[in-house]
């Protein structure tokens, strides 16, 4: 099973390849009765139970995505992820004796899914 995901309108979905068309999981799902996620990372928190169902509601034909498909990222990054230098126990506890005989901070920064933030 090939999950991608594609652009619907102004929306991000959950897709499968089936063939050489993509299935909409939701869509699929929600024909079929079943209750499938349009996220990935929400289909993946579902585990192998998340599969089974997947896998049955894929050979059904409900859901094809109809027309032009513009796939998008797998995964959604978050908006910022912040780091904090010598985050591991020993690396704080040596970071410690530093900072007290140098009165220097820490080392924080963060990465911005959109690089052109500052």
């Amino acid at each position: 099973m090939q999950l991608v995901s594609y652009r619907d309108g102004g929306a991000t979905r959950l897709g499968v390849m089936s063939g050489r068309s993509i299935v909409d999981l939701a869509r699929a799902g929600q024909a079929a009765g079943k209750e499938l996620p349009s996220d990935t990372g929400a289909f993946i928190a579902l585990g192998d139970a998340g599969l089974d169902v997947a896998e049955r509601v894929i050979g059904s034909g409900d859901g094809v995505v109809a027309g032009a498909v513009r796939l998008a990222p797998p995964i959604r990054l978050q908006k910022n992820v912040i780091c904090i230098g010598r985050n591991y126990k020993a690396h704080i506890e040596e970071a410690i004796e530093r900072v007290a005989r140098s009165r220097c901070t820490p080392s924080i920064w963060r990465y911005s899914a959109n690089p052109r933030l500052p």
